[in-house]
């Protein structure tokens, strides 16, 4: 039998008033992460039924719990899923960290990293851990991957296998968390050089997010730019450490308009060092 909670994060950027975020310093990607706030966040899947509960919480005062049946007279497994499903960038290492707790000594399972394109579809590139912790114990999983080309979604699964056809099965899930970082630079690990990412998505709509890594403390500066060379809006002046970074951009001017379609260039500046790209907004 197995008990199916399916995790897909909204990769969103840790932002402060236009400063990128400090290296070592990542936001967790995760809508409600510790179930603090009930269902908040998170979807399931009708039968059965998904529950918040406070019996075995790793941190904070309530864990997730999931039930799944087996019907003896059918017989039939039934599994539940639980999930949120938001956008991933290509190119960006995603790093998962999770706690589970195995109800009892019948259970087992495996916890995965995987993408998938805007179809859903599993992408190459997924990463997988099999689960053979002892019962009644919280124990902590985690895994990195770099996002390939064309994905659309990350998703960060757990299954719960049961070992023997027990009628009621429990896995629980808390203080679960996602981390995004420039391709090729292991959170907390600085760059080799200056790196500027692509901006995403890309082309955009209502707003985009540009990632940067630098090898070395600088003073940095991340300005958008119209085809004629006019400053459009300045995402970031000041003082930043080393590793990743990202900043979100909401199309707004630096007259608090919204910057209409059309193709933009922007350029980072670190110390003597530049990078720029090209991005197109949409209506």
């Amino acid at each position: 039998m197995v008990v199916r909670l399916w995790f897909s994060a909204l990769v969103l950027t840790a932002l402060g008033a236009g400063l990128p975020a400090k290296a070592g310093a990542q936001s967790n990607l995760l809508v409600n992460p510790g179930f603090e706030s009930g269902s908040s966040g998170w979807q399931s899947s009708e039968f059965p039924t998904f529950l918040q509960q406070n019996w075995h919480p790793h941190g904070g005062q309530y864990a997730a719990s999931v039930t799944a049946y087996y019907d003896c007279c059918n017989p039939y497994f039934y599994a539940n899923s639980v999930w949120q499903n938001v956008a991933a960038t290509p190119g960006l290492l995603y790093t998962a960290q999770l706690w589970t707790y195995l109800e009892d000594a019948s259970s087992a399972g495996d916890v995965r990293l995987d993408f998938l394109n805007a179809q859903s579809s599993t992408l190459p590139g997924s990463v997988y851990l099999y689960l053979n912790d002892p019962p009644y114990a919280w124990a902590s999983h985690t895994l990195a991957a770099t996002a390939p080309a064309a994905t659309a979604f990350c998703r960060i699964m757990l299954t719960a296998e049961w070992q023997t056809t027990n009628q009621v099965a429990r896995a629980w899930i808390d203080d679960a968390s996602l981390t995004a970082g420039v391709v090729g630079v292991e959170p907390g690990v600085p760059p080799a050089r200056l790196e500027l990412a692509q901006s995403f998505p890309n082309p955009a709509g209502a707003e985009l997010r540009i990632g940067f890594a630098l090898p070395a403390a600088a003073w940095v500066r991340l300005r958008v730019y119209d085809p004629a060379g006019r400053v459009v809006a300045t995402l970031a002046d000041g003082p930043a450490s080393p590793g990743e970074h990202a900043v979100r951009w909401d199309r707004r001017t630096a007259d608090g308009r919204v910057a209409p379609a059309g193709l933009y260039l922007y350029e980072l500046t670190a110390g003597a060092e530049r990078r720029a790209g090209r991005m197109l907004l949409l209506e």
